[in-house]
């Protein structure tokens, strides 16, 4: 990718190129790899819809931090988006591990650690430092 387009990695706006791509080599070849023969327009729709919706409810979270509030609903959306975003991001077509790859392990890994931390052990002791830590990493670094 040139160089000016370095800072749109991972956002839509590439997202959308990627799937141009993909158009463009189902189109070019009728013996195209299976995973590209169904819609990636789907998929990326429902990727953008469900990261975006992340965000907007991670900050509705957060904001619940700063004010002493849980907001349980808010949280519950933010987890199950976030979880959906994750494994969604591992169905795209791609023939080399990427960093949007590894972003989405680490993603998952403190999701494995951040829900139990509120929904087995209910933020008792340690637990509740583990579960803010680990909303703050998946708001402000994913």
């Amino acid at each position: 990718m040139h160089s000016s387009f370095a800072i749109l990695r991972g956002t839509p706006f590439n997202i959308g190129l990627h799937y141009l791509m993909c158009v463009r080599l189902r189109q070019s070849s009728p013996h195209a790899p299976a995973f590209m023969m169904f819609d990636m327009r789907i998929l990326t729709f429902v990727h953008v819809v469900l990261s975006l919706a992340g965000i907007l409810s991670g900050f509705v979270v957060v904001g619940g931090f700063l004010t002493a509030k849980r907001r349980d609903g808010w949280t519950a959306l933010f987890l199950a988006t976030t979880v959906l975003t994750s494994v969604t991001g591992f169905l795209f077509p791609s023939h080399r591990f990427l960093p949007s790859q590894a972003v989405g392990i680490v993603s998952l890994f403190v999701l494995a650690v951040t829900i139990p931390a509120l929904y087995v052990f209910h933020l008792a002791g340690p637990w509740r430092r583990t579960y803010v830590i680990g909303l703050s990493i998946l708001t402000f670094s994913f």
